[in-house]
């Protein structure tokens, strides 16, 4: 038990690390209607008296289009001193002006456009000295100073965006706010990922926004942001320098522009010289060129690297060298310093290779380099990335087989290897034993120094319809985690390709898919955006409930987590040592007894909606994966009303499709269903029927739901033999834990009303059979699924009272006490000293 807790405080603090990096909080400016456009009231409906000083100062991020409106104003208890700052793009310079309201302009910050980096944070700070009358405001490097008389202190209300009748806000982005005088303090990370309650992470006051845009959704949901198709083959790459993607064939050149999203399509001014077959090639800065490769043979030409200059738009041939063989999805690096290009692995010819070629843009040949140590196995599909402080490549998984030959079969390799390029030696610095379905990475890695880690994607290549996951894994020990949403990919074709890169200036990702058609050379482009750092799913929610609704089944809060292991070893003793048909009938434990091992979660033909979704097939592998989210979708709200009956197709598109015309609609949901039926093919006991115009899922006992067994068991009464499997269900976590669809919110709350209501039947059973500890564990959960549950509260203090912990009573009762006037604005009106009579 305690080596589990220790390993949760691990991937606690790793969660709020990247929370601390991704935070922030963007505004709706002029661009929206102004009941849509953000409002945000720091202090709610307080007005916190600062002493001697007020100091305002965040990190502020601007859009490039040119605007005009206000930022923020501060009000105090004198209406004449009501301040406000202004901000104007719309000619040569930026522009911020400090103003007291309806009175002067105090200070004027004049930025010329050519020294403002848009897209980039900068620091801002506010500084109001009352002792001295002085008021000084910074942006970045340039700050000035002003004198003006103040009070003593000043009764504060500080407003961002839209308040009162000032309306005309520009689009700009906040984060790391904080508020502080000689005598309190107040911060907000602003971290949440949705709702309307902005929670502090030092002081105790709420604030209160309208029309928010999170943005660590930003770092979590990839943003698709366009495509391109081309009848010919076709390659791509990223220009770090430029902020430019490059997606091009042998005709024309288009230009992504990531900084303010131009698209241009650039002509070459004389012939390609090389024929693409499958549009290899990697930047050389130095000579601001791009260089394409073919490695083995082309279509037509001898021609196989060529060199394209974007200052003269023209081609030039660079080499007719080539290697042996073909290399499918090798690795690659352009070594800028030696000025050589280096490639590992790959296939073709029926052959897996694990040799390291070099091609020496001086000599303009290829040769084979020799290295020493650890052998790596002949392999493509694998991912490599440079690290510059170690003069090092990395090369990360694959797949191939020891001997090279392709009749021998494959594996898929899950490994890590450092190839020194000092000493020309090569370590092995980790294997993983994968428990997961067998996936491959992209080429491409990132490597983080700071965290001694790595991302890439990986995906099951051997599926059509599947989805790229990013991943994150430690370079000490191969420790890894799933970050960000996923991406879909179509693997139908070898040529198929995805590449990962980092903007380091602006701190994105860019994601890009080719996807071939079947004819090999026509190819479709798709690009993705994400925040960097990523965040996991688990970072995402890990922030306070919104005031959308005081009941969430199980939020991912430390706590929690430690009180359902707590609960789960209690259930799982007492069922051993009790013969009691009572669901809660808990006793006291041995806390050091190891959580029971639930091999339910390995057993084939199974589905979970609590926690993590997942689908385990036949075969006992998961394919979550082969669910899109229109076939999720329409599988749970099938299942949804299937205990009714099931849903109508018409209802079903309705649904859905709403936005479709009839014949598209239909389209679609047939598709759709043909889809989920060969999906669930993959199970036993389990039938998508249409019957009467009406879809409904049957589910037999070959099959398990835990949905289904937690409605069983909430209907019948659970017997002894129920109660573990009770707990089991509710220790895997919220009810549809990662899906948001507005659609199911109805289903999700009548799902956490029936478990309220049942815990708190238990609740009184317990307290009456005076089974105390029992009563602390569950009004534990009751108290984390509805908060304000005086109810769950009043059990708690009596029974910590009974167990003789009348100090953790006093605690509960303070931290009940501020969190109902948090989310009520007024305070609690019920005395401690009531629950104890």
């Amino acid at each position: 038990m305690r080596r589990q807790y220790i390993l949760f405080l691990l991937v606690f603090l790793a969660i709020t690390h990247y929370n601390a990096r991704s935070q922030g909080l963007k505004f709706k400016g002029n661009s929206y209607l102004i009941q849509e456009r953000t409002s945000y009231n720091v202090f709610n409906n307080s007005s916190p008296v600062f002493k001697d000083f007020l100091t305002i100062d965040f990190d502020i991020l601007c859009d490039t289009l040119p605007q005009v409106g206000y930022l923020f104003r501060i009000k105090t208890q004198n209406p004449d001193l009501t301040f406000n700052l202004a901000y104007d793009s719309q000619g040569n310079n930026i522009a911020y002006h400090l103003n007291l309201e309806g009175k002067s302009r105090l200070i004027t910050m004049s930025i010329p456009k050519k020294d403002y980096t848009f897209s980039q944070w900068s620091k801002l700070q506010l500084h109001l000295d009352l002792i001295n009358g002085l008021i000084s405001f910074s942006i970045g490097d340039h700050s000035q100073t002003e004198k003006l008389n103040f009070p003593k202190y000043l009764e504060t209300k500080v407003l961002f965006g839209c308040s009162d009748y000032f309306i005309d806000i520009p689009s700009f982005s906040i984060r790391n706010l904080k508020i502080s005088g000689k005598n309190m303090a107040f911060e907000y990370p602003l971290s949440e990922h949705t709702g309307s309650v902005v929670y502090p992470s030092k002081g105790d006051i709420n604030g209160h926004i309208n029309n928010p845009i999170w943005l660590i959704n930003d770092a979590y949901y990839w943003k698709y942001t366009g495509q391109q198709m081309s009848k010919k083959v076709a390659g791509f790459n990223f220009n770090q320098d430029k902020q430019e993607i490059y997606y091009f064939n042998q005709d024309s050149l288009i230009l992504y522009n990531m900084v303010n999203g131009k698209i241009s399509t650039i002509k070459y001014k004389n012939e390609c010289p090389i024929d693409f077959r499958l549009g290899d090639n990697f930047l050389n800065p130095s000579n601001n060129s791009m260089i394409v490769y073919e490695t083995y043979k082309t279509l037509s030409k001898d021609v196989m690297m060529a060199e394209y200059n974007f200052d003269n738009k023209t081609w030039s041939v660079l080499s007719k060298d080539k290697l042996p063989t073909e290399r499918h999805h090798h690795g690659r690096f352009f070594d800028q310093k030696n000025n050589r290009f280096i490639i590992f692995g790959g296939f073709g010819n029926l052959l897996y290779t694990n040799d390291f070629y070099s091609f020496d843009l001086n000599t303009k040949t290829w040769s084979k380099l020799n290295f020493k140590g650890d052998i790596i196995h002949p392999r493509y599909f694998l991912s490599m990335g440079y690290l510059e402080k170690t003069n090092s490549l990395y090369i990360f998984g694959g797949m191939g087989n020891e001997s090279g030959e392709y009749n021998v079969g494959r594996k898929y390799f899950y490994d890590l290897y450092k190839v020194d390029l000092n000493n020309y030696t090569i370590k092995k610095l980790w294997e993983i034993d994968w428990k997961k379905e067998d996936m491959v990475p992209i080429k491409s890695m990132i490597i983080n120094e700071e965290k001694q880690s790595f991302i890439t994607f990986c995906y099951p290549e051997h599926y059509s319809n599947t989805f790229l996951k990013l991943y994150e894994f430690s370079l000490e020990n191969g420790h890894y985690s799933k970050l960000g949403d996923s991406i879909p990919i179509r693997s139908e074709k070898i040529g198929t390709n995805a590449q990962l890169f980092l903007d380091k200036k602006f701190s994105k990702l860019y994601a890009v898919v080719q996807e071939f058609d079947n004819d090999d050379i026509g190819s479709k482009f798709k690009l993705y955006t994400l925040s960097y750092p990523p965040v996991s799913f688990d970072s995402l929610q890990m922030t306070p409930p919104s005031g959308k609704s005081g009941r969430t089944l199980i939020y991912i809060i430390p706590v929690f987590i430690l009180i359902v292991i707590l609960t789960s070893i209690i259930y799982w003793r007492f069922r051993r040592r009790q013969d009691s048909s009572d669901l809660h009938a808990l006793s006291t434990s041995d806390e050091n007894q190891s959580l029971p091992e639930q091999e339910i979660k390995k057993t084939p033909n199974t589905i979970f909606l609590f926690g993590k979704f997942s689908v385990i097939n036949r075969s006992g592998k998961e394919i979550e994966y082969m669910l899109s989210a229109r076939l999720k979708h329409a599988f749970l709200l099938i299942l949804q009303h299937s205990a009714n009956g099931g849903i109508t197709s018409k209802d079903l598109t309705d649904t859905l499709w709403d936005d479709r015309n009839n014949k598209k609609a239909k389209n679609i949901r047939g598709v759709t269903i043909n889809g989920l039926r060969k999906v669930l093919e993959e199970l036993d006991g389990i039938s998508l029927i249409y019957e009467k115009s009406t879809y409904r899922i049957e589910i037999s006992s070959k099959c398990y739901c835990d949905y289904l067994s937690f409605l069983t068991i909430i209907n019948a009464k659970q017997n002894q033999d129920n109660s573990v499997e009770f707990i089991r269900i509710l220790s895997n976590g919220e009810f549809l834990k990662n899906n948001d669809e507005p659609l199911f919110d109805t289903w999700k709350a009548l799902v956490e009303d029936k478990l309220e209501s049942e815990l708190k039947q238990s609740l009184r059973n317990c307290y009456e059979r005076k089974n105390y500890q029992t009563v602390s564990v569950l009004s534990k959960i009751i108290l984390d699924i509805s908060p304000l549950s005086d109810f769950a509260l009043s059990y708690y203090i009596r029974s910590s009272i009974k167990l003789n912990k009348e100090n953790l009573a006093e605690e509960r009762y303070q931290k009940f006490t501020n969190t109902y006037k948090q989310m009520m604005g007024e305070d609690y009106k019920t005395p401690y000293e009531k629950f104890i009579r």
